[in-house]
């Protein structure tokens, strides 16, 4: 029982975990996470944290954060909440 419980909240963490911002191009980033959650995370909600995650990687560097693009898709019976954004560091 013990065991069945640490996996399953093993999976569900997993499931939350974000890309970490990918290179997509010349100084242009792209962050995607999806969540576990099910129907009680939102893909605004998760945006919000993909772009909390995209400022900080910014400020690494000195820069702030300059979105060009989103897109994010609800929950269905057959998918998780997700969202995605695409910026620079400028």
């Amino acid at each position: 029982m013990r065991l069945a419980a640490v996996i399953i909240v093993g999976v569900a963490l997993a499931g939350c975990a974000s890309s970490g911002p990918v290179p997509i191009g010349n100084d242009t980033f792209m962050i995607s996470k999806s969540s576990a959650a099910g129907g009680f995370s939102s893909p605004a909600a998760i945006k919000g944290d993909l772009l909390k995650e995209g400022n900080a990687f910014c400020a690494g560097k000195g820069k702030t954060l300059q979105l060009i693009g989103d897109k994010g898709q609800e929950a269905s019976f057959t998918r998780n909440p997700s969202a995605e954004i695409q910026f620079k560091c400028a």
